[in-house]
């Protein structure tokens, strides 16, 4: 949940939930645009609708679609939402009219929406002071997962990235495509494990 939840040894250290006057503004937004909606909890995701954006969405991307109980929220913390649109500028337009939150696109049709004081990098901050001696690999493919990848000792973009450009400005390992399942191949080839 880019960094809104941290655990430790399957406990929990650290959240960031969504503050509900905040989440209740969005919904109203999205059912005024006939946008679906996601909550992500700590051990459970929920969505307003099923329809067709969230479909092809998560079409490729997971197995199981979220339950729907539009009054998730409200029973639950809530650590990152979604919404939902085949057009991404119509995504960002809504984003962009919820200014608390920092947004990162999906790879088709759908957006993260989050605390701006939630990201990867700084949970993984937080987490590498219990860690002084040890070397950090990241892997990610997103724009959510750049700044963790760039403050690793092992850095590494997954070749189904949207971001490959950035990671050759910035001497970014390239790593196999995720449907090429070879992660842990890689791992090895490279040394890391």
């Amino acid at each position: 949940v880019n960094g809104a939840v941290i655990i430790k040894e399957e406990k929990l250290i650290k959240q960031d939930p969504i503050n509900n006057d905040i989440i209740e503004e969005l919904m109203k937004d999205a059912k005024l645009n006939d946008m679906s909606v996601g909550m992500v909890g700590y051990d459970e995701e929920n969505v307003t609708k099923i329809d067709d954006d969230i479909l092809d969405a998560f079409n490729g991307f997971i197995n199981k679609i979220p339950s729907v109980d539009p009054e998730f929220y409200k029973k639950n913390k809530v650590y990152q939402l979604w919404a939902f649109k085949k057009d991404n500028e119509e995504l960002i337009k809504f984003a962009n009219r919820h200014k608390k939150l920092n947004y990162y696109l999906w790879h088709h049709g759908g957006i993260d929406l989050v605390n701006p004081t939630s990201s990867k990098d700084q949970a993984i901050k937080y987490i590498m002071k219990s860690y002084k001696d040890y070397e950090l690999i990241c892997v990610g493919d997103g724009y959510n997962d750049l700044d963790m990848i760039k403050m690793a000792d092992y850095g590494l973009l997954m070749a189904n990235s949207r971001h490959l450009e950035w990671a050759k400005d910035n001497n970014i390992r390239i790593a196999p495509h995720v449907d090429d399942d070879l992660l842990y191949d890689y791992f090895k080839s490279e040394k890391l494990i």
